[in-house]
């Protein structure tokens, strides 16, 4: 018996491979959603250059094109649903980190917190109200796209690279880049609120 069990090998499928992948795109959604503002809003820097997160999204853009595109090689992604994917995540890599921007003009530690609980609301807001009108309200068949996923979870970037990364049955659709679009309008407007946002400057020091 154990001369035989030397023989054995397990060879991993790529159902498994997916279901990793889909693992740890989520992880990295939820990284740059919620670790990457929480750490820039609790470092002491008073009035931070506004462009700051710019240079933080060329890298973590630059990281996720190194772990996202090899993923190819163990599972049944296409280029195309690759593309999706990582146009995705930069999208909202881009809009929090405008989010990060405008937060961190106010050194005050309210004024980042109130910024830090929007970071997390727009992780929240979507999957909470798809709990609301499909499990609790029953109204599933009215936010179910052509794939049968609900509209409302590519909204939020944890659970849009979980949906993504984990249906690679069906191609990509013209509606799946619509929303990447749309999602980087909202990006880039946001960023250009972040430009003209005032820095708020911190009350003198009455030494005496």
């Amino acid at each position: 018996m154990l001369a035989y069990s030397r023989y054995w090998s397990v060879v991993p499928s790529a159902e498994s491979f997916r279901a990793a992948a889909q693992t740890m795109m989520t992880s990295v959604s939820l990284g740059l959603s919620i670790a990457w503002p929480l750490y820039r809003f609790s470092m002491r820097m008073p009035r931070a250059s506004r462009w700051l997160p710019i240079l933080d999204w060329l890298a973590i853009a630059g990281t996720l094109q190194v772990v996202l595109w090899p993923m190819r090689l163990s599972t049944h992604w296409t280029p195309i649903r690759v593309a999706l994917l990582d146009s995705t995540l930069c999208a909202w890599a881009l809009l929090i980190g405008a989010l990060i921007s405008i937060g961190l003009r106010d050194s005050s530690p309210w004024a980042r917190t109130k910024w830090m609980a929007i970071c997390i609301a727009v992780v929240l807001l979507a999957p909470i109200a798809d709990i609301t009108l499909i499990d609790l309200l029953g109204f599933g068949t009215a936010t179910l796209t052509s794939a049968g996923i609900s509209e409302l979870l590519y909204w939020s970037p944890v659970s849009s690279a979980w949906v993504l990364a984990g249906h690679d049955s069906y191609g990509v659709t013209g509606p799946e880049w619509a929303r990447v679009a749309l999602l980087l309008a909202a990006a880039i407007l946001t960023w250009a609120a972040a430009v003209l946002w005032p820095t708020t400057t911190d009350p003198p020091q009455n030494n005496r």
